[in-house]
């Protein structure tokens, strides 16, 4: 996933890869504000496209969407990419995200 200004771009492929061939791919671009829906829209072609049969309620969680602040869900992100990094800044930089994203949207489990 890339973004730039206010756009958010998702390249998403399958790969045999046994023999490292390219089976499907495809790029999806949309506005930031909307990065939720396209994730749903890149995660339904993608289930489609390798044929997976989706039980009624996964259909749900996947077009359900978790939050309609894209500000609550970039504090998300940010905590993840903090979460993985094992030094005292990052533990604090990770508390902020978390505190931002609770604070934007406290309806959002993510956040």
């Amino acid at each position: 996933m890339k973004r730039s200004k206010g756009l958010v771009r998702i390249s998403a492929q399958l790969i045999r890869t046994s023999t490292e061939t390219h089976l499907w791919v495809k790029t999806y671009k949309q506005d930031m504000g909307s990065v939720i829906a396209l994730q749903e829209e890149v995660a339904g072609a993608v289930a489609s496209e390798i044929r997976i049969k989706l039980l009624p309620a996964e259909k749900t969680r996947l077009t359900t969407a978790r939050t309609r602040r894209p500000d609550a869900y970039t504090a998300y992100l940010q905590r993840l990419y903090h979460r993985y990094k094992r030094d005292q800044a990052d533990r604090a930089e990770r508390i902020v995200s978390f505190r931002r994203g609770s604070q934007i949207d406290q309806d959002c489990a993510l956040a």
